[in-house]
Parts: structure tokens; C-alpha cells; sequence
């Protein structure tokens, strides 16, 4: 389940920093900047809920 839940919290954030550039990105960069976010998010909070698990 902490991988759900991880995966979940990072597509928001990666939809949310895809939103905040499409400004002034193109659709290749707001790819690759969502890529970064996703796997910046990712990472911790999968770390920060199998901690909150307790295994």
C-alpha cells in the first residue's frame, strides 16, 4: 500500500508542476519536468509511509 499511496502523491505533484509551466514549456519539457518531480516526490514518500507502517 505505501507504494499506492507514494505513486498517488506523485502524479498529483507531477500533474501540478507539468500545469505550472505549460505557460511557457513545451509539451517535451513539461514531460521531462514532470518525470523530476515524480521521482523527487516519489522516492521520499514512499520512504516517509513504509516508516509510518512500521515495517
Amino acid at each position: 500500500m505505501p507504494t499506492i499511496g507514494a505513486m498517488t502523491v506523485a502524479t498529483l505533484a507531477s500533474y501540478l508542476v507539468g500545469d505550472l509551466i505549460s505557460g511557457f514549456a513545451s509539451l517535451p519539457v513539461q514531460m521531462v519536468a514532470g518525470a523530476f518531480a515524480f521521482y523527487a516526490v516519489y522516492f521520499p514518500v514512499r520512504r516517509w509511509l513504509v516508516e509510518l507502517r512500521g515495517t
